[in-house]
């Protein structure tokens, strides 16, 4: 189990709305005869890297998040952090706008920043995606933040076996599992409200959309040793496979079975594959783990999808992730 948290930008820079220009005689003629009504259009921010970097530099600094792993714009990687250096941010901030000219910083398309943080014993990767040029009606800044717990850092352990013989006896009962989350869902709800503060106190916005939910990851086949685990860079950041987070996250991959073992209760879950491919999602409407086989790892995903007999009793379509939107 882990949590994800976004936050979604709307800076208050004026911002154009342009027609995107297609080739081709029969697009060319009707976009003509309906004045370009009918031309798709997207959004195009006057804000230039620079800038809004320093501004989201100035954010994170000032709550103490400040090691960075990869800055990169129009995907060229400006700073990459492959040696595991702390309390980076002005190395890589310097090394970003020491090389990029005026004109570069107007016109660029995409800024990525990934930071990690550790913090009230949760470890935090943080995604953040700037992008000048959008769809209309989205939003410019994208912040995608993974949590996890680092009390289950397999760095903590001797062995992959010891960990998961740790979470099955931390978790022998439904009590400890519940209070477990109820306290560290608070402290990763009050991090992604101090995220958002900071976010606004030195970027003047319009608007931000804020959403949580907690992942359960049930793998396609039982993952029990460190080298077994594969990224996807395209997926969440817990999965991209960045030095040194992947002892941190390794714990997540042996969740599914740590529910099936004790027989624990599912529920208020997004259930994804071990690429963080969404499954189904479990809502108020749970079930005991033992019901079904939808988390045992015994089983392959589509064998348990094909059987009805193995999937949850009680599955529940309904989202249960948390939003809200704020000035």
């Amino acid at each position: 189990m882990y949590f994800i948290g976004t936050l979604e930008i709307d800076p208050s820079q004026l911002t154009k709305i342009k027609p995107i220009k297609k080739q081709g005689f029969i697009t060319q003629f009707l976009n003509a005869v309906s004045f370009g009504q009918l031309s798709p259009k997207q959004e195009l921010e006057t804000f230039n890297a620079t800038s809004i970097l320093q501004q989201i530099y100035d954010g994170f600094n000032s709550i103490g998040i400040n090691n960075v792993i990869r800055l990169s714009m129009d995907n060229y990687d400006f700073y990459l952090d492959e040696t595991g250096q702390e309390n980076d941010l002005d190395k890589a901030v310097f090394s970003f706008t020491s090389r990029v000219d005026p004109i570069e910083s107007e016109l660029f398309e995409t800024i990525y920043l990934v930071l990690e943080h550790r913090e009230d014993n949760l470890n935090f990767l943080i995604e953040v995606d700037v992008k000048r040029k959008h769809k209309v009606g989205e939003y410019p800044i994208f912040i995608d933040i993974n949590c996890v717990f680092e009390e289950f850092n397999l760095s903590h352990y001797k062995s992959e076996e010891e960990l998961f013989q740790n979470l099955v006896t931390r978790f022998s009962n439904q009590e400890s599992f519940d209070e477990f989350f109820e306290i560290n869902k608070m402290k990763f709800n009050n991090f992604l409200d101090k995220v958002e503060i900071a976010a606004k106190k030195y970027i003047p916005v319009d608007n931000v959309i804020k959403r949580s939910k907690r992942v359960l990851v049930r793998p396609n086949q039982k993952i029990t040793k460190l080298n077994q685990v594969k990224h996807l860079k395209s997926s969440q950041p817990i999965h991209y496979g960045y030095p040194g987070f992947d002892k941190s996250a390794f714990y997540i991959y042996l969740w599914s079975d740590l529910m099936f073992k004790n027989n624990l209760y599912c529920s208020n879950f997004f259930i994804t594959d071990e690429y963080g491919n969404e499954i189904f999602t479990i809502g108020e409407n749970g079930f005991f783990a033992k019901q079904s086989n939808a988390l045992n790892t015994d089983i392959q995903i589509q064998d348990m999808i094909e059987d009805s007999k193995n999937f949850p009793l009680d599955y529940d379509d309904n989202n249960p992730d948390e939003s809200n939107k704020s000035n």
